[in-house]
């Protein structure tokens, strides 16, 4: 006999138990429990399902329903003879097989049987390959919650996968492919289309509500379409009253799929790491929407503007600046300025090797505005750039990026924006540019989770150890406990180094002093000049390390010892750099149970953390493996009855709370076109190739098939 699947004379009788196996007048409630016998027989007979047709009455109701074997039908000859159809190599996989299922409406309301059809014109699938079947690859309620966390912390596919395999014992042991996985993500992507915007203001009028500190503003146009986007938590506005001295603001692009430019207001707490203290989208970047972002910004955080800011050579935000926060002292990137000295001096540097370096050199040793001055014209005048526009302009505005310039003021050692281009980074660690506005601010927060983590590791570290000691000075000893590790760590490095420097006193009368600080090892080193105040126990370094970074200098260190002063004066300890500040600040954790209220994905985390435990008691022994499997059957009937009685709510939940998807009052933003790298241009092979031809729209190359064609959803 002929066994392959195309021959029509092949006929396979599945052998099934007969508990298992439909029989005519087989009654069921509703058309799902005899879809579900109907899937488990095809598990065991080794073929998978689909529902097919169907007839209605006159009320809508389904009076007759047909379930038949996947490989029912023929392919359409024009698929693989006409070539204007050959796109994708695929398998056959309609054989003609007859073999179905029909039931019909009773009186009851319910379901029978009336025709069963067992024979296949195919082969069964093998027992090990029976989960690969379509039918049986459904994702579970509880799969598709962690595939959504796993989402939310921007874990790749494939890792996903590999994950969810070693849980379960193996690949072939989840129950489902990476494509259905991948068809889940595409599905929860369709039912929020159109609803991003609403379900952005739901999720922060529910975490407004919470009453945790969270303030946010949503600015809509005309048509009801989001423009600009402003929210920061307690954390954040807690943090800002600490460590708000400083902040660096920078922008950034490609995080979502509107286009919006994602703006981020940062600053360094007191471990020395990356904190946040606002963030928001703008549509564009001009000064309106700048000046807009301040203005919200600033009513988060009680009207106190920052002292300093650090931007890059950003006219519009410079304008933004000057308009909003006239008070707050503003200075550009000096790695951006550098940093484009090769593109700007016209090639003249190629014949110079140093010419770039002379200028560093002049930038970050000049010790006085003059020096500068001096040394920067002796360069343009030795090296012929008077001519030079970009050297011109940046000379002009010297006095916001020159360190000669700045450093009297304190910017915590920031003269970079590095601090906001890392956040940057860090945050494109969570999103991509294909995620909503949704999905950006919840995987967001898996990164601000991630950030307060550290924060809290290294507040335990610093409660419970101290540093290792390297000298034995009592000046060490006093910091160790008062300045958190990290800081100290940069005190000690300047403690260490006095060891090196000399002490020789020029003048002195009744109220001060004069001192000359001169490194023995290493003579290029500029000599320091100290003023010492003796009533006010207060020294003026020419190195302005302590104005500017906050740290004391070893030069002020090595005038301490020299004048046999065991301790470092008060006024030399920043307060936002002591152990204690934290106690200051409120942090906006809110209880799971709160949180186990509202939200499904929570309330499935919650759940099986709890369970987690039971299991591992569970598995150490076979009678206890065994009452949590009896009791599990029990619980399992009872919990059904429960959601029975308590069906799901059918609207959207977007993380914090069920969103109700009838009622749009914000619509998703307009692309937004930006200062960003713009797409890559594909070569000429990529324009040739042909894609996908769509179904539904008939239009070729989209994104998109006929399952999920926007023309026909739209109809």
């Amino acid at each position: 006999m002929d066994t392959t699947p195309s021959s029509s004379s092949f006929v396979h009788y599945p052998v099934v138990d007969e508990n298992t196996t439909p029989k005519l007048g087989m009654h069921f409630d509703d058309l799902d429990e005899a879809y579900n016998f109907y899937n488990a027989y095809g598990k065991l007979a080794g073929f998978s399902i689909r529902k097919e047709s169907s007839n209605r009455g006159k009320d809508g109701e389904v009076v007759w329903k047909r379930f038949v074997c996947s490989g029912q039908g023929k392919t359409d000859e024009k698929h693989w003879i006409d070539k204007e159809f050959v796109q994708r190599r695929r398998m056959q996989t309609r054989f003609d097989c007859k073999a179905q299922l029909q039931v019909k409406i009773d009186k009851s309301g319910g379901y029978v049987v009336s025709k069963f059809v067992p024979q296949h014109s195919h082969a069964p699938t093998t027992p090990s390959k029976r989960l690969m079947l379509r039918s049986r690859r459904q994702v579970p309620e509880s799969k598709r919650q962690i595939i959504n966390t796993y989402d939310s912390a921007n874990v790749r596919s494939k890792q996903q996968m590999q994950v969810l395999a070693s849980q379960s014992g193996g690949l072939d042991k989840i129950g489902f492919t990476d494509t259905n996985a991948k068809n889940h993500r595409r599905d929860e992507k369709e039912k929020k289309r159109g609803l991003d915007g609403q379900l952005l203001f739901q999720l922060f009028e529910n975490r407004k509500e919470m009453g945790s500190g969270f303030t946010y503003t949503i600015e809509r146009d005309a048509d009801k379409k989001i423009t600009h986007v402003f929210w920061a938590n307690g954390a954040f506005r807690s943090a800002y009253k600490v460590f708000g001295d400083v902040v660096t603001f920078d922008t950034t692009y490609k995080t979502n799929c509107c286009g919006l430019t994602f703006a981020a207001f940062v600053g360094c707490n007191h471990h020395g790491q990356t904190t946040l203290f606002g963030c928001g989208f703008l549509p564009n970047e001009k000064t309106e929407s700048f000046e807009w972002l301040f203005r919200k910004w600033l009513e988060a955080m009680s009207f106190s503007p920052p002292k300093r800011i650090i931007t890059d050579q950003d006219l519009a935000i410079t304008k933004a600046i000057k308009n909003v926060m006239p008070n707050t002292v503003h200075r550009y990137c000096l790695w951006h300025i550098l940093d484009k000295l090769p593109s700007n001096l016209g090639g003249v540097h190629i014949h110079n090797d140093g010419l770039i370096d002379m200028i560093k050199k002049c930038v970050h040793n000049s010790q006085t505005s003059s020096h500068f001055e001096s040394y920067w014209n002796q360069i343009i005048t030795d090296n012929k750039l008077m001519e030079n526009e970009w050297l011109a302009d940046i000379y002009k505005i010297r006095h916001m990026w020159v360190p000669a310039y700045i450093k009297e003021n304190f910017f915590g050692g920031m003269s970079t924006t590095h601090r906001s281009e890392s956040m940057n980074a860090f945050v494109k660690q969570y999103v991509e540019y294909t995620n909503s506005l949704l999905d950006f601010i919840l995987r967001f927060d898996t990164g601000v989770e991630r950030l307060r983590y550290l924060e809290k590791k290294e507040d335990f570290e610093n409660s419970n150890g101290r540093p290792e000691m390297k000298t034995c000075s009592p000046l060490e000893k006093q910091m160790a406990n008062i300045y958190t590790k990290n800081l100290f760590y940069k005190f000690q490095d300047e403690l260490f180094m006095i060891m090196s420097l000399g002490v020789k006193l020029v003048t002195e009368d009744d109220v001060s002093c004069n001192f000359v600080v001169k490194n023995f090892l290493d003579e290029q080193e500029i000599e320091r000049e100290i003023l010492w105040k003796k009533d006010e126990m207060h020294a003026y370094c020419s190195c302005k390390k302590f104005e500017f970074e906050g740290i004391p200098c070893r030069h002020l260190l090595s005038v301490l010892r020299h004048l046999s002063i065991p301790y470092v004066p008060e006024r030399y300890i920043l307060k936002q750099w002591t152990k204690g500040v934290t106690k200051e600040i409120l942090v906006d954790d809110v209880e799971i149970g709160s949180a186990t209220v509202n939200s499904c994905l929570a309330r499935h985390s919650h759940l099986s953390c709890m369970f987690a435990g039971l299991i591992d008691i569970a598995s150490q022994s076979r009678e206890g493996f065994e009452f949590l499997v009896s009791s599990y059957t029990e619980l399992e009937m009872k919990l059904r009855q429960v959601t029975l009685n308590n069906p799901t709510d059918i609207s959207i939940d977007n993380g914090e709370g069920l969103v109700d998807s009838n009622v749009v009052e914000y619509h998703e933003p307009s692309h937004a076109v930006t200062k960003g790298c713009a797409k890559r241009l594909k070569s000429s092979k990529e324009n040739a190739t042909k894609g996908r031809l769509c179904r539904g729209c008939n239009k070729r190359g989209v994104s998109h098939d006929k399952r999920n064609c926007p023309v026909l959803l739209n109809k």
